[in-house]
């Protein structure tokens, strides 16, 4: 947790007992304009209200968490809006689903190898084929290690081979580890090239891809898979359906732009 968690949830404790920090104890803490207090003697402040009253502690570090978590959402949005430009930047190897017209663009960063990647995968195969006027532009984002690179090399140059879509449907629908043979024979029954396929592994474009999705994922403070932006809406997690048909219902109601590029293909 950090100090500044355990500064709101110091404040929040006062105000739910509706007391200044003076009047629970005699040692100074940190204003609300100047929360400069070390994360050890927040600490300790807290684990002694914690002693005293564990109920409500808790109550208030829950509600600390949330308020951190909210403002970390918020940050995203705005640099979701600073950097619209780059997520929807026309790309050779930026593999899409659905309406390039369409009004509503998600972005899904994903990792093969993660189990909430897969399950979030159907919800956005339902929604692609339920609203003509949606897009998906996907973004592979290997954290996983060596093979989770691997992976995103093999369905990248399918791309190239126009045959991304069965290939990624094809790992996110497999059961059981994904390992490169298995990735291969996926391949095959797509009727990749495969010869072609371990060539265009190692070419510029398909490590440039990476190494800009990368970047980009760092660049919005991305730490997990999947992460999913719906219009300018940020979904962190799995994404169910009722929580996607939200999103793409607000951002069609809310009067700011919505992000689009008509030049995708």
């Amino acid at each position: 947790m950090t100090s500044k968690t355990l500064f709101l949830a110091l404040l929040a404790v006062f105000s739910l007992w509706g007391l200044s920090p003076q009047e629970s104890f005699s040692a100074p803490v940190p204003s609300p304009t100047c929360p400069c207090l070390p994360s050890e003697a927040v600490e300790k402040i807290v684990l002694k209200l914690l002693d005293k009253n564990p109920k409500i502690v808790l109550a208030a570090l829950k509600k600390a968490v949330e308020e951190e978590e909210k403002e970390k959402l918020q940050d995203q949005e705005r640099l979701v809006q600073k950097h619209k430009a780059e997520l929807l930047a026309p790309n050779l190897s930026l593999p899409t689903s659905g309406n390039p017209k369409g009004d509503i663009k998600i972005v899904a960063f994903f990792d093969y190898q993660c189990g909430y990647c897969k399950k979030s995968e159907q919800t956005l195969a339902d929604i692609l084929k339920k609203d003509p006027n949606v897009q998906v532009i996907y973004k592979e984002m290997p954290i996983f290690g060596k093979e989770s690179n691997t992976l995103a090399q093999i369905a990248l140059s399918a791309q190239i081979q126009g045959k991304y879509a069965c290939l990624h449907t094809s790992f996110m629908n497999h059961k059981g580890p994904l390992t490169d043979l298995v990735a291969f024979d996926l391949a095959k029954k797509c009727d990749l090239d495969l010869a072609q396929l371990k060539k265009d592994m190692t070419s510029e474009n398909i490590q440039k891809a990476l190494s800009q999705n990368k970047q980009l994922s760092e660049t919005l403070q991305i730490e997990a898979a999947p992460f999913f932006i719906v219009g300018e809406k940020i979904i962190p997690g799995f994404l169910s359906q009722e929580m996607l048909q939200k999103a793409i219902s607000e951002q069609r109601k809310s009067s700011k732009p919505e992000l689009s590029s008509s030049s995708l293909h």
